[in-house]
């Protein structure tokens, strides 16, 4: 990655964290592979927002990695499948 997709931490080596919950509310699908494009496109999306502020994802962002490490809300329903509420996505950004 280039530096100014990955900026150094600050000239003290601190980083400022912070959570974000990203409304999902994605519905489409019985699968992981059918909504993945959705999901990542709408977490993509705002992670673009949060960029200009100078913060940048401090885990990995993928649906799989996401869900692997509970932090995807979801509720099953019986005949539509998995619907996707929410994404916790961890940032971080060097320490003003």
């Amino acid at each position: 990655m280039d530096d100014e997709s990955n900026p150094p931490p600050a000239a003290d080596g601190r980083w400022e964290y912070k959570e974000v919950t990203i409304p999902l509310n994605v519905r489409e699908g019985l699968t992981d592979r059918a909504i993945r494009p959705q999901v990542d496109r709408i977490i993509a999306d705002h992670l673009d927002e949060e960029r200009l502020q100078g913060w940048q994802p401090d885990e990995p962002v993928d649906l799989s990695s996401l869900r692997a490490r509970d932090r995807i809300l979801f509720r099953f329903r019986w005949f539509l499948g998995p619907i996707y509420l929410s994404a916790m996505i961890r940032l971080k950004r060097p320490a003003r």
